[in-house]
């Protein structure tokens, strides 16, 4: 279900103003600075994704398809099930703006069959978060910026990382999380709390140059880990061990980055349904 709702909320900040004019040009955020022209359309990372012990493993792909839409594809190998969530993102305040999340399942004679199962968007005065499960509506209010997904994979934190302003900074950077629940009527979404992340240290991670930050807080009950990001010219996500899982099912959360590649539109939807990269 939590892939399903792909709905939960991890604000980060040093400090953000209140984003009540939402037909303006957005809230300056410090701590951040967005500048055009650091998301490269057509990059791929891809991800496996497990419990701390390597258990229970998939695989993740991120797609950067434009400068606004990021699609993430999950699966497990030999598994013929599969979800695909699209994210709109709102540079105005480096948060996803809406979401749209599918699920491809054999149909009766066979063929992968992609069906929409969850829609979310943010309210034009990007006061509320409201998520579609067929007829249910959840909804939940945002009360900073900017805000990504636990859920996600973190795949819209795993963008704006390359947006601090000062990635090795001695300030800790706070992050609050919303995430779905199992509540006493069914799913709803849930204001966690507060996480902080605090840069510890350069260092190797995955055969990269990466900075390592600490991260925990209320937000995740307290069972925080560590948090890679790649360093140069392209910034993203180099994995993240957290004791805190995120989905049912799983006992912990790690995600191990495995490789880059830049498909065009047309070999990413071929990705999509045969899961390999094509060959170069």
């Amino acid at each position: 279900m939590a892939h399903v709702i792909a709905a939960v909320l991890l604000v980060l900040k040093v400090v953000a103003q209140d984003p009540a004019g939402a037909s303006g040009p957005g809230p300056r955020l410090e701590g951040f600075r967005h500048v055009p022209g650091k998301i490269q359309p057509g990059r791929v990372y891809l991800y496996r994704k497990s419990n701390a012990d390597g258990s229970n493993e998939s695989r993740i792909a991120l797609y950067l398809a434009s400068e606004t839409r990021l699609e993430s594809l999950k699966w497990h190998e030999g598994e013929p099930e599969a979800t695909l969530v699209v994210a709109e993102m709102d540079w105005a305040v480096l948060s996803v703006r809406s979401f749209r999340t599918y699920r491809f399942e054999p149909s009766a004679a066979g063929a992968l069959e992609r069906r929409l199962a969850a829609e979310l968007d943010v309210s034009a005065d990007r006061k509320e978060l409201v998520a579609k499960l067929g007829e249910k509506t959840l909804r939940c209010a945002l009360e900073r910026f900017p805000w990504h997904s636990y859920d996600f994979d973190l795949a819209s934190l795993n963008v704006t990382l390359r947006y601090l302003a000062e990635p090795e900074g001695e300030a800790e950077v706070e992050v609050a999380i919303v995430d779905p629940v199992q509540g006493p009527d069914g799913p709803a979404l849930a204001a966690r709390g507060s996480v902080y992340l605090v840069y510890e240290a350069s260092e190797k991670h995955a055969g990269l140059d990466c900075r390592r930050y600490a991260i925990d807080g209320p937000g995740l009950e307290f069972r925080g880990g560590k948090l890679w990001a790649a360093k140069g010219d392209e910034v993203f996500l180099a994995g993240y061990e957290i004791d805190l899982p995120d989905e049912p099912g799983m006992r912990s959360g790690k995600l191990e980055w495995l490789e880059n590649a830049t498909l065009t539109a047309d070999e990413w939807e071929r990705f999509v349904v045969e899961r390999k990269l094509p060959a170069r």
